[in-house]
């Protein structure tokens, strides 16, 4: 992920920061081509999904437990959570900087009456709400050092 500081501290919630959060921070991925056609075969065999001409600009692809009940397929198609503007899902966020080997989340406060700040490592992340300073601060852990401008 290549953002300046800045540009993370300036990115607003929504879809680009979800996006973000969950290629970046959980590591999930786009489909390729041949893994939405095997979709689209399991689709129509358990009649579960409509699989529209946007769907690759949509989903991300998340790896299955062991067992999957879909014989040969390890892997699923999802929408990314609103890490930035849900609070249970931004929550994910920060129980993701509880395993080990990782900067650690050490606060999220009310600094102000429209302003968050949370601490994960060394990297504090602000917000007017608490899904967004989140959000910011998990990003700025991952984000390769580009300078300003």
């Amino acid at each position: 992920m290549d953002l300046t500081r800045e540009q993370i501290e300036q990115m607003l919630a929504g879809p680009e920061m979800d996006w973000l959060i969950a290629t970046e921070v959980f590591k999930a991925r786009k489909p390729t081509p041949e893994q939405i056609e095997m979709i689209k075969v399991i689709s129509f065999q358990f009649g579960r999904w409509h699989i529209g001409d946007t769907f690759a600009d949509t989903v991300l692809i998340r790896q299955l437990p062991e067992k999957s009940p879909y014989h040969g397929v390890d892997y699923e198609f999802v929408q990314p959570y609103q890490y930035s503007t849900d609070i249970a899902a931004a929550w994910l966020v920060v129980e993701k900087w509880q395993e080990p080997k990782l900067a650690r989340f050490s606060g999220l406060l009310p600094e102000r009456i429209d302003q968050w700040r949370c601490d994960i490592g060394i990297h504090e992340g602000w917000g007017q709400t608490a899904p967004l300073a989140i959000c910011r601060a998990a990003l700025l852990c991952v984000a390769r050092p580009l300078a300003a401008g």
